[in-house]
């Protein structure tokens, strides 16, 4: 089986998802700030800008889609992982499982591959960091919203921990701020993930695929 070829549709399949689903709302914000049909401001002398809420929830709608292709992006580097450790690796006991896994998924991953075939995740082109980052970032997604609001927040993460990359930056320059000094901030940021974060994210695990795939390969049949 080639795994990686399934992994590369699934890539092309959020990245043509986001695109193709993110232009009407990209069109919608447009059309509103070139005072565009249907959205031609009426007269008004109360100040505020015409259309605000239709910007707004264009753009909150073009976040939560950012928020969703991120957790497919997750979910698809995950299957890819345990589709390859069933192919060239024993399965693991309950107890193994445990053991193995206890410090998170990717680096549950990258103790298998090492021990399996004297690969590890820190000599490829991408840090265990970066990968990381992904799947801590779904699980804020998924775990980390608020009945207030539909943007989630970064939870907590471990003192001395890289920043997230996904993050907006007139936010973090804000909050840094407030308290430049601070290891962690007093207001959790909320997650953003606009095209450009996608894309790179998507490179991200591309290029840690193909370079798994070929360490692979050169293990097993070389």
């Amino acid at each position: 089986m080639d795994v990686a070829w399934f992994l590369k549709e699934r890539l092309d399949f959020i990245r043509q998802l986001y695109t193709s689903s993110a232009a009407p709302f990209i069109d919608r914000q447009r059309k509103i700030e070139n005072e565009e049909e249907p959205f031609v401001p009426p007269y008004s002398e109360d100040g505020e800008p015409p259309f605000q809420l239709e910007w707004e929830q264009a753009r909150d709608s073009i976040d939560v889609l950012g928020h969703a292709c991120l957790c497919l992006l997750a979910s698809a580097l995950q299957v890819y992982l345990q589709t390859r450790v069933h192919l060239h690796s024993r399965e693991l006991t309950d107890d193994k499982r445990k053991s193995v896994f206890r410090k998170g998924w990717v680096r549950g991953y990258n103790r298998i591959f090492t021990e399996a075939f004297e690969i590890s995740f820190e000599n490829g082109p991408v840090s265990i960091d970066a990968l990381e980052d992904i799947v801590l970032t779904r699980n804020s997604i998924q775990h980390g919203g608020s009945i207030t609001s539909v943007k989630p927040t970064h939870a907590d993460r471990k003192p001395g921990a890289a920043r997230s990359f996904f993050l907006d930056d007139r936010e973090v320059e804000l909050l840094d701020r407030m308290d430049p000094d601070a290891g962690t901030w007093l207001a959790r940021p909320a997650v953003h993930v606009d095209q450009a974060k996608l894309e790179s994210a998507l490179d991200t695990v591309a290029r840690f695929v193909v370079w798994l795939d070929d360490a692979i390969e050169t293990r097993t049949y070389s």
